[in-house]
């Protein structure tokens, strides 16, 4: 016999689930509430380092090569693992920055012990958390540029990885496919007049012993195209700064960067004239 019943209760439930499709916010929840309590830390920083010269710091093995102690007394953004670093130098001012949920709740046990200010975003709204143990009030919080999508019935928050600049990182940043593109941008919020990256090799293999300027053993979660992936959003920033009047170089010995300007790291910390 034909069970009507089933068949007019699957179709409620289909149809149900298509006009009032699941939403996954609770990832989403807990961190848009922590970028809110960093709300007032962050308005205070605004402009904190105003027409100074910022140092974006990455991890890439030129590093190696490189005389840190030139870094003595500057202020640097220190990304993901370049905290490690600061055996070789003393910077004026330093901060912490990590994009990276899973990198994050790889290291969190030695950012949760550092005196630095940390800035944390989140390459992902859904599906990957940052570990409870981890999300602290000592950090400050950006919402990373997103967008709500509809997939397998359900609605979620989706990182944006398109190329983009915020000028204003209280409402968003912009993820690209690397931490220095945070870094750049918290650099110029905080009022720099030239920003300057180095150990910004992008030259990834996997290998962990040779793609870093510090120790690490465990293999990056996902190894950059440089090509489709960074040097679209370093072309598109080094336009937008040049709008913001602010000088942007790469002082990296080396590497796949480019399309940002050269300049010798110690031309730009002893202020002399740069070879651009």
């Amino acid at each position: 016999m034909f069970e009507v019943r089933s068949l007019i209760r699957c179709l409620g439930v289909h149809y149900f689930r298509i006009l009032f499709p699941r939403i996954d916010w609770r990832i989403y929840a807990e961190h848009f509430l922590r970028c809110r309590r960093s709300l007032p830390k962050l308005k205070e920083l605004k402009n904190r380092h105003l027409g100074e010269t910022i140092f974006c710091l990455g991890n890439g093995p030129s590093l190696k090569q490189q005389n840190l102690a030139l870094l003595d007394g500057k202020t640097v953004l220190l990304t993901n693992r370049a905290f490690q670093l600061l055996d070789r130098f003393r910077p004026g001012t330093a901060y912490n920055v990590v994009h990276d949920v899973q990198a994050f709740n790889k290291i969190g046990d030695s950012l949760m012990a550092r005196p630095e200010i940390t800035f944390v975003s989140c390459s992902f709204l859904a599906d990957y958390a940052l570990n409870k143990q981890y999300c602290s009030d000592k950090h400050l919080y950006l919402m990373p540029a997103y967008k709500w999508q509809r997939n397998a019935g359900i609605i979620q928050p989706q990182v944006l990885y398109s190329t983009g600049f915020s000028r204003d990182i209280t409402e968003c940043i912009y993820v690209g496919y690397s931490v220095i593109f945070h870094a750049i941008q918290i650099a110029c919020y905080l009022g720099a007049r030239r920003v300057v990256m180095l150990g910004v090799d992008m030259n990834y293999t996997g290998d962990p012993t040779k793609d870093y300027g510090i120790v690490r053993k465990d293999v990056s979660n996902w190894t950059m195209n440089y090509d489709e992936h960074g040097k679209p959003m370093f072309e598109f920033f080094v336009r937008e700064l040049k709008r913001l009047n602010v000088d942007f170089l790469n002082a990296t010995l080396g590497g796949r960067v480019d399309c940002v300007p050269r300049a010798s790291l110690e031309a730009v910390c002893a202020h002399t004239e740069l070879q651009v």
